[in-house]
């Protein structure tokens, strides 16, 4: 493996404008034997020569260029060309704020974990401002679990973030297990991601309360905009982990997980209420009602049971509300 300790996976399309400073706040990590690895998907601005002169500047970054394929596809072509013992992905217009990796290394090294999670803060471009969003007080800090028992916690305790940035994954555990984003899923594909990981046997994971990330919210962001092609992927993620619960012989599990899968298809219900009528009709007639019904049972929490099961008998009023708010 070269020594090389973390491998930075960054997928990149047409954010030239940020990705210097993603860059520059990895280097500022103080963890030595590190790789960048970037994965431009077929940008069309000047994304590729930044890259180009980041790797004139610094010897341990590389890029790989690819043709369009999509958020899934890159990070998986960064995870299949790292060579360090974890992985550690971060959106190229995102930064860091701590001083984390080292710290994470030496936890995952003396607990033999295969995953460690931290804490995020969102910075708002259009106030210039830093939201720290993220902090609860949870049970389940600085403990290891099975990945099981942290999704179960993780429910329970409302702490549900599923994002692939937050800390390490233990490469040889990705690579061992098939763990990889879905390819042509570009809404959602960490839910899927992250359940197939916490239901491998054994999964060893720790939440620690470093705020280390910052989430970038940026004006007219794609997932800002609602589409149908969204809408498609929900109902594919949710598809691949009822494949995955289909596995879950313990109970308890199960339930925590079809709450999971509840969660993700909760998004469906605002992506439908914020597209056209014609968008409408071919999303409710991709959503058999067995998956309706089952989201409405185990939805994990009140509001998201309340919009569940509005849409399983009442979509033209989920509908009309969004409507109204327009």
């Amino acid at each position: 493996m070269g020594g090389i300790k973390v491998s930075y996976v960054i997928p990149m399309f047409n954010v030239g404008q940020y990705v210097g400073n993603c860059i520059e706040s990895i280097m500022r990590q103080s963890i030595s034997d590190i790789e960048i690895i970037l994965v431009d998907d077929g940008s069309t601005d000047d994304s590729l020569d930044v890259c180009r002169r980041y790797e004139e500047k610094y010897p341990n970054v590389r890029t790989i260029r690819q043709n369009r394929e999509g958020v899934s596809v890159a990070r998986n072509t960064g995870v299949q060309a790292a060579e360090g013992k974890y992985i550690c992905f971060i959106d190229a217009d995102d930064f860091y704020i701590e001083d984390f990796a080292a710290d994470f290394y030496e936890r995952c090294e003396a607990d033999g974990l295969d995953i460690i999670r931290g804490i995020y803060s969102i910075y708002d471009e259009e106030k210039e401002e830093c939201l720290h969003i993220n902090r609860r007080n949870l049970s389940y800090y600085d403990k290891v679990l099975s990945g099981t028992e942290f999704l179960v916690l993780s429910i329970k305790e409302r702490a549900n973030e599923v994002v692939p940035w937050l800390g390490f994954f233990r490469r040889e555990f990705l690579l061992d297990n098939d763990i990889a984003f879905p390819k042509g899923i570009g809404y959602e594909e960490d839910q899927v991601y992250f359940l197939k990981a916490l239901l491998q046997k054994p999964c060893r994971i720790m939440q620690v309360r470093s705020d280390f990330y910052v989430y970038r919210r940026r004006k007219g962001s794609a997932t800002k905009t609602p589409t149908l092609k969204q809408a498609r992927d929900v109902v594919a993620v949710v598809n691949m982990e009822r494949r995955l619960i289909d596995g879950v012989t313990d109970k308890d599990v199960r339930r925590h997980a079809l709450k999971y899968t509840s969660s993700s298809f909760y998004q469906l219900t605002s992506i439908y209420g914020r597209v056209p009528k014609s968008d409408q009709k071919e999303i409710r007639a991709m959503c058999p009602l067995g998956m309706k019904l089952m989201c409405a049972i185990y939805a994990a929490n009140r509001h998201q049971r309340i919009k569940n099961v509005m849409f399983l008998l009442m979509p033209h009023v989920v509908a009309l509300i969004y409507d109204l708010r327009r």
